[in-house]
């Protein structure tokens, strides 16, 4: 399957146990976001957090970019009960 993305990226305020700030934002087609944000130092990148007013789970490992300091990780939409 081939993932694409819906638009083009955009920058929002993300808190995250791990990291907050601004990060760079990108939808893929599959209902993820592509989370992109510069960290002095790599931190394992996992639980929830909230990106605007919705809340998400890391969805994966996050990894580096080729970017020195970049991190990219993936997220996808905590389920309400």
């Amino acid at each position: 399957m081939i993932i694409g993305t819906v638009d083009t990226s955009t920058t929002a305020y993300i808190q995250f146990p791990f990291f907050t700030g601004t990060a760079g934002i990108r939808e893929l087609t599959d209902g993820r976001l592509q989370v992109a944000y510069f960290a002095q130092r790599a931190v394992a990148a996992r639980g929830e957090g909230v990106i605007g007013d919705q809340r998400y789970v890391v969805d994966g490992p996050a990894s580096s970019s080729t970017v020195k300091g970049m991190i990219v990780m993936y997220v996808r939409p905590v389920a309400l009960d």
